[in-house]
């Protein structure tokens, strides 16, 4: 064996040894409304980890959709390298209660939304009362 591939091995193994990744897990409970205005299209909901790195890609942690009173339930785990970097995780809403459509019954196309999530791990639960989907910015 070529003794500078064996040393890339030895050095490569030890990277690998010394790597960690912080692994946490989430779950939250809550109500979205629009202006307090019934739902009569579907709200999907994505619980994701944000990746700022430029390589990187945010990574998806779970996915539901609101109940018909807005209501939800939401878990995931994400992880990410190193015993310095926690997940970063963030709601997106998909929903049509915009400025532009009125709220979610009237047709229109569906837009995104983000809201950042608050550092509590399992078993702790975060509750998210009201969430209105017309006050948040639209991100796309």
């Amino acid at each position: 064996m070529n003794h500078r591939f064996a040393l890339f091995l030895v050095v490569a193994a030890s990277a690998l040894i010394g790597t960690s990744a912080n692994t946490r897990c989430y779950k939250i409970v809550g109500n979205v409304t629009c202006s307090l205005k019934p739902f009569n299209r579907p709200v999907e909901i994505q619980l994701i980890d944000e990746d700022g790195l430029p390589w990187e890609t945010d990574d998806l942690m779970g996915r539901t959709w609101a109940t018909r009173d807005g209501s939800f339930k939401i878990e995931g785990c994400g992880n990410d390298f190193g015993q310095w970097n926690d997940p970063d995780p963030y709601l997106k809403f998909i929903h049509t209660c915009t400025k532009n459509h009125g709220y979610a019954g009237e047709k229109g196309p569906f837009v995104q939304s983000k809201m950042l999530v608050s550092e509590s791990y399992l078993p702790h639960v975060i509750t998210l009362e009201n969430v209105d989907l017309h006050s948040l910015e639209v991100i796309e």
